[in-house]
């Protein structure tokens, strides 16, 4: 009875390895080196208090170039009220002529491109302004 099942066991096993090497492996997931991920936080309270008292975007560019980035904020109204193409400037919550902006949603869009791909990339959503 042990051969039998120490037989079948091994021809369970043949069995399996080569039915597993017929599969077809996924690719392997890029490697932090080449990857590229910004982060846009949804709300800010630019009320002089030192937190969140500015709005900004987060990269983690793990060494790939951002190329030709363009952020604009825009009201509800659709009038431009932060533009920038400095990766470190950030909004306050003012206009571009100094006036402070009303509590509300503001919808912002980022442009760039991607070093790594040399595709043209865009992000949009809201951020709310919160006095």
């Amino acid at each position: 009875m042990k051969k039998l099942l120490a037989t079948f066991i091994l021809v369970f096993f043949i069995s399996t390895l080569s039915r597993a090497s017929s599969f077809i492996l996924p690719p392997a997931p890029p490697s932090p080196d080449d990857t590229l991920s910004i982060k846009v936080p949804n709300i800010f309270s630019p009320n002089g208090d030192g937190v969140n008292d500015a709005w900004s975007i987060i990269i983690y560019d793990y060494g790939v170039a951002i190329l030709e980035l363009q952020t604009t904020v825009y009201d509800r109204w659709g009038v431009p009220v932060f533009q920038s193409t400095n990766i470190n400037q950030v909004w306050l919550g003012h206009t571009p002529t100094g006036r402070t902006c009303s509590p509300g949603s503001y919808f912002y869009v980022i442009s760039y491109i991607n070093g790594a791909t040399n595709e043209q990339q865009q992000l949009k959503g809201f951020v709310e302004l919160v006095r």
